[in-house]
């Protein structure tokens, strides 16, 4: 499979103003929003060593693309969202982003894909989405033609 996801490639979600936004509203005792830094501070090298270890959980998402489109109010004419169907037959959609934007084009319905998203808790559980405290972050996109 070819990644055409990596988020320290990623300018907007990684950059050192992205990284510090993150870090002081994880450590700010007067905001709600962040997430707990139990496993290292966002972008920190003690960050990444636990993701590679295993330590902060790891969602994995393969399957076959089954949609694409854009959803949310940033609309750049590049899909951020794909629906998948997952390889024990369920249907997902996860938000995706691409390295470059040459990527969007590498993604096309019928393709396989790997998402690998990290959980993290959040300082102010109610804050999430599915209700259950915590918030994913994509780490990694992979995509394969082969078998379209």
């Amino acid at each position: 499979m070819k990644r055409i996801y990596w988020l320290k490639n990623d300018d907007a979600a990684y950059s050192p103003r992205a990284i510090q936004k993150s870090r002081n509203l994880s450590l700010s005792s007067d905001s709600p929003y962040g997430v707990v830094a139990e496993f290292g501070l966002y972008g920190s090298e003690e960050w990444w060593e636990n993701i590679q270890r295993g330590k902060i959980p790891t969602r994995i998402t393969e399957g076959r693309v089954i949609g694409l489109f854009e959803e949310g109010q940033d609309r750049s004419g590049v899909p951020n969202s794909v629906e998948i169907e997952t390889l024990d037959g369920c249907r997902v959609k996860r938000s995706i982003r691409f390295s470059n934007e040459p990527e969007s084009e590498r993604l096309k319905v019928g393709y396989k894909i790997k998402l690998v998203e990290i959980i993290q808790k959040l300082k102010t559980p109610s804050l999430s989405i599915d209700g259950d405290g915590t918030v994913s972050k994509l780490i990694e996109a992979f995509v394969d033609n082969s078998c379209k």
